[in-house]
């Protein structure tokens, strides 16, 4: 037998749940529905300190200036050979 499974989700209609995480089961399952409290929605310092842990959390690390100023100064020098 498979062990518990737990995540969130959203309710899209009577019938319909939206799960947020992929189950690892498939086929017929139980459900217990139990409300889940909104959370407060972030203002857009706590929403861009959110997404930098997020990206941390994933391994990601951003360009840094000079490699930002290079792609910009590529991107121009093909501005002036248009048709």
């Amino acid at each position: 037998m498979t062990p518990p499974f737990t995540t969130t989700g959203t309710l899209t209609d009577a019938t319909t749940l939206t799960l947020d995480s992929p189950a690892p089961v498939g086929g017929r399952v139980r459900v217990t529905l139990e409300a889940v409290a909104e959370p407060d929605p972030l203002n857009l310092l706590e929403f861009f300190e959110q997404l930098e842990r997020d990206q941390a959390a994933r391994g990601h690390v951003p360009l840094t200036r000079e490699e930002i100023d290079a792609h910009m100064r590529e991107e121009r020098a093909g501005w002036d050979h248009r048709p």
